[in-house]
Parts: C-alpha cells; structure tokens; sequence
C-alpha cells in the first residue's frame, strides 16, 4: 500500500525512513521516472522523494 499512496502528482515531498527496502524502492521508482528525484533533508536521515508537479 506504500506504493499507491507514495506515487501521485502534486507539491507534495513525502519522506521514507531510510532503509535497504525502501532505497531499493525509490531507485526502481526513479530509473523508470515515476518520481521527480530523490534527496535527503538536512535535519534528518531519512529519504526525500520529489514528485512530479503536473
């Protein structure tokens, strides 16, 4: 269920706590552009996924 409430459009930057499932997960995801990109917030070390906008 992750997946289905991770992957939508909009401003929205969920965060993913930082594990070797979900890094694998955002990398498959960005490979095949479902999402924008993939950062890390300063004030943590959990995983920053950028959406697309439109």
């Amino acid at each position: 269920m992750l997946v289905k409430g991770l992957v939508c459009r909009g401003y929205a930057r969920p965060m993913l706590e930082r594990t070797n499932e979900n890094s694998e997960l955002v990398r498959w995801m960005d490979e095949r552009d479902i999402i924008s990109s993939v950062g890390k917030p300063f004030w943590s070390n959990d995983i920053l996924v950028n959406l697309y906008q439109s």
